[in-house]
């Protein structure tokens, strides 16, 4: 077994030897780092990684730029080689000493809706768009968020009281996709008679952008919050965040009108 230095892949990194010389010969010393994959269960070297064009090779410290190291195990071996003039024979002689060291590659993580506005405070005439891939960051560079299914949930919560006033919803598109497209299965439940959920809320083809039109909000009171939670499931992990919806005065109006 090995403890390796664990580091995200979106992070500088550098690993540092201190080599030592206690000799009375005058020398001249070079030295070099070698990288190399490793299976992380047999330690075994798999693969070499090319470090040809990094200017620490050839110094005790050794960097690498974030996301320029793929996930994984990697070996890193320091040489030093010493040349000196034997003071008897004139003979040029070499000797060389290594030392390893191991380093793990990690997930640094995503940043759900990063780029998004996560507290709004919406007008009467106000649709909210939440593009949860454009709005979101893979740190690593890595991660095809187009690839990965988001999903926005719902609950509304009375400020005054501080309680939730409706059930939690899941899985919005769940329940949009649903035939019978179920208003009432929704935090939208208590909006305005004559329309339909589809008239409420709608989303794109991926399932990853949501528009809600400001039909939808303003009729349960100005001392309501719409909890909008944005997450989706990446490397076995599952990654969030929190939108808060608070409805302007203007808005509660004209949905008070409508009653």
């Amino acid at each position: 077994m090995v403890s390796p230095q664990v580091v995200k892949r979106s992070y500088y990194t550098v690993v540092t030897a201190n080599p030592y010389f206690d000799c009375a010969l005058t020398f001249t010393p070079s030295m070099l780092w070698v990288v190399e994959n490793v299976s992380q269960i047999t330690l075994n070297v798999t693969g070499t990684v090319d470090i040809s064009t990094n200017p620490t090779r050839t110094s005790s410290s050794i960097g690498f730029n974030p996301n320029t190291l793929r996930y994984g195990l990697y070996k890193l071996t320091f040489v030093v080689n010493l040349t000196f003039t034997d003071t008897t024979t004139r003979q040029v002689i070499t000797r060389s000493s290594s030392t390893s060291s191991y380093l793990q590659i990690t997930y640094t993580g995503l940043n759900v809706y990063y780029y998004g506005q996560t507290d709004l405070m919406i007008g009467s005439t106000q649709t909210i768009a939440m593009d949860a891939v454009n709005l979101s960051q893979d740190p690593d560079s890595y991660a095809n968020l187009t690839r990965l299914s988001f999903k926005f949930s719902c609950m509304v919560y009375n400020m005054t009281s501080q309680q939730v006033v409706s059930t939690l919803n899941d899985d919005l598109w769940a329940v949009y996709q649903n035939e019978s497209n179920r208003i009432n299965d929704t935090c939208f439940s208590a909006g305005p008679t004559g329309f339909t959920l589809a008239e409420m809320i709608s989303f794109d083809a991926s399932h990853n952008f949501m528009t809600i039109q400001p039909r939808a909000l303003g009729f349960r009171g100005v001392d309501i919050q719409y909890r909008i939670n944005v997450s989706v499931m990446y490397a076995a992990t599952l990654y969030s965040r929190l939108v808060t919806v608070n409805v302007s005065a203007d808005q509660f109006s004209i949905w008070n009108d409508l009653k």
